[in-house]
């Protein structure tokens, strides 16, 4: 696998969210002790946006569930 010459850094912890009070429960937290927020989603980073040396890093991966979309095709 090739490595991406950004991804040394490390975050202070990571949580995974997996619902909405969750989420907004980390940010409060992370917040009120002076930590900034990077959020993380299901996609894919070269220089590892998501993962900021120090910050606290919302994973919102486990939120979006594919198997749960509902598509209407009309004909």
């Amino acid at each position: 696998a090739r490595r991406s010459p950004f991804d040394d850094s490390q975050p202070a912890v990571v949580v995974m969210a997996e619902t909405a009070d969750d989420v907004r429960n980390a940010v409060t937290c992370a917040a009120e002790a002076g930590y900034r927020i990077s959020p993380r989603g299901r996609g894919h980073s070269y220089q590892a946006l998501s993962n900021s040396n120090g910050y606290v890093v919302v994973d919102c991966s486990r939120l979006c569930k594919p198997e749960e979309f509902v598509f209407s095709h009309e004909e």
